[in-house]
């Protein structure tokens, strides 16, 4: 069991240095994609795994992806790389809609927290985030933050699949209808 333990904290570390790599910035690169869908397979919570794959968080594989039933979110592997990681990635996806201007960033944090929570959930934690820090008498206060988590909060009580190809989703046929 030691060994096991001690192999994944190997490949994990090998994963890391793939995305560490300069020469594997190219967006769409091969090694990129498969280092970023191995940490969300093997659900490494590591905190340097978890800021390498929120650095990677808009990459794109080259060639976009095949599964046309999924909802565009799911084009970004780290995204999906976080969602399987789960909650101890939440605290770093809320610091990034508290911190980023990059409103695609936003909207990809807000749209983990929400496969993560779920919608109401989150939206619940982003309206108790709002209102600690809209009160005056918080020395956090910060009109920025407030304006970026609003904007969170509407883009999940809003947020409805957008497929790249909807005519791709199998609909129901008439005789499987009641």
């Amino acid at each position: 069991r030691n060994q096991i333990v001690q192999e994944r904290i190997k490949m994990i570390a090998a994963l890391v240095a793939v995305l560490s790599k300069k020469e594997y910035d190219n967006k769409g690169n091969r090694p990129t994609h498969l280092a970023i869908e191995l940490l969300g397979k093997l659900r490494a919570d590591e905190e340097k795994v978890i800021t390498i794959l929120l650095s990677k968080l808009t990459f794109v594989p080259k060639g976009g992806r095949k599964r046309e039933e999924l909802p565009i979110e799911f084009d970004y592997v780290s995204a999906v790389a976080l969602m399987k990681i789960g909650s101890p990635t939440v605290p770093a996806l809320v610091q990034e809609i508290s911190t980023t201007d990059n409103a695609e960033r936003r909207e990809l944090a807000a749209w983990i927290i929400m496969q993560i929570e779920g919608k109401e959930q989150a939206s619940h934690r982003f309206g108790d985030r709002i209102k600690s820090m809209a009160d005056s008498r918080n020395p956090d206060r910060h009109e920025k933050s407030i304006e970026r988590f609003t904007a969170a909060k509407n883009h999940i009580e809003n947020w409805k699949a957008r497929f790249r190809n909807p005519m791709a989703i199998e609909q129901p046929s008439k005789k499987d209808s009641p």
